[in-house]
């Protein structure tokens, strides 16, 4: 567009570099006026509101879903109304020269595309081409397929934070308790984290606890419902059970999916330091257990790592309940 302004991704706060379009109030060629809500947009913490800075004849070759890097265009705002092409009776799609140029060159099949823009850029065919390498490159179970899914699209979507800290104890009074140290953290997390407060989930959800599992070098996603009804010892024996079940029994999709509100993941036999999960989404947070680290003869420490879902709990509560969790555990051990 000749002589157009630009109205450019805003620069919201430090730590967001890129933001959502989640909705777009205008139809390419309409024209608004200055100050009026144009866009609405997701940031790593809320959802805020774009106002033109000036009144003119707006375009954008943006759709709703489309990350933006901060500073990037998001439209064009001119005194003259912009020539827009017709839209073809059939529906046709629109591709750019760069798109086509990879289409071409890798052969690929527009409808395995499964886009519903009716616009395809160079980014829509090298995020196919990215997905179609991953999934050709690996032997990967059909959870594993749901897995690799989902965190693409949590790392993408959902405003992660992450907070870590060293629990000490004494590995003679731990060892007289004969549970894994993951039994001990799912226990008190649910003594000290009470779901219904938040009332973001469904009732059965909140007493759900999800456990990551590998076996043969896959991955499982495995739950233990009613969890707020069990000691730790209790606990241990139905995250026994349910393992057994994947190795007797092969793993139960339908009952395994849904997830509950919050997950674990532990490497606590392994001596690996520190992990940092990825959330999932629709859950809370996730813990990661590093590996346990005998400092000396009667003391030794592990790893935790929270990562939580910003939008829904914020740092300072975290902080709380991981203050809490290190008192409780240093009580028992």
């Amino acid at each position: 567009m000749k002589n157009s302004k630009i109205i450019t991704a805003p620069i919201t706060d430090s730590n967001t570099l890129e933001i959502k379009i989640v909705k777009i109030l205008f139809e390419n060629g309409d024209f608004v006026n200055k100050n009026s809500i144009i866009f609405e947009v997701e940031t790593s913490k809320t959802v805020i509101e774009i106002t033109s800075d000036h009144d003119g004849y707006i375009k954008t070759s943006h759709s709703v879903g489309d990350i933006i890097d901060i500073k990037n265009v998001l439209a064009h705002i001119s005194n003259d109304k912009p020539e827009l092409k017709k839209k073809s009776e059939n529906n046709e799609l629109i591709v750019s020269k760069k798109a086509s140029d990879l289409i071409s060159k890798h052969k690929i099949d527009i409808k395995n595309l499964n886009l519903k823009k009716k616009v395809i850029k160079e980014s829509d065919i090298l995020k196919y081409l990215n997905k179609s390498d991953n999934k050709s490159n690996f032997n990967r179970n059909l959870f594993q397929e749901k897995v690799s899914e989902v965190v693409t699209e949590s790392k993408k979507n959902i405003p992660h934070a992450y907070m870590s800290c060293d629990i000490k104890f004494n590995k003679n009074e731990f060892s007289k308790l004969n549970c894994e140290f993951l039994d001990l953290i799912i226990y008190f997390t649910y003594k000290n984290i009470n779901l219904k407060n938040y009332n973001l989930f469904p009732e059965d959800k909140n007493e759900i606890a999800n456990i990551t599992v590998s076996k043969e070098d896959n991955l499982f996603m495995l739950k233990i419902t009613n969890i707020n009804q069990f000691g730790i010892m209790e606990i241990k024996e139905k995250r026994d059970s349910i393992i057994l079940d994947l190795y007797r029994k092969g793993y139960d999709f339908q009952n395994n999916i849904p997830f509950g509100a919050i997950s674990f993941s532990s490497l606590e036999n392994t001596s690996i330091n520190i992990q940092v999960p990825i959330i999932y989404p629709d859950t809370l947070m996730i813990i990661g257990l590093g590996g346990i680290i005998d400092l000396d003869s009667n003391l030794s420490k592990i790893s935790i790592t929270v990562s939580y879902d910003h939008r829904l709990i914020n740092g300072h509560q975290i902080a709380n309940f991981m203050t809490k969790l290190m008192s409780d555990i240093s009580k028992k051990c």
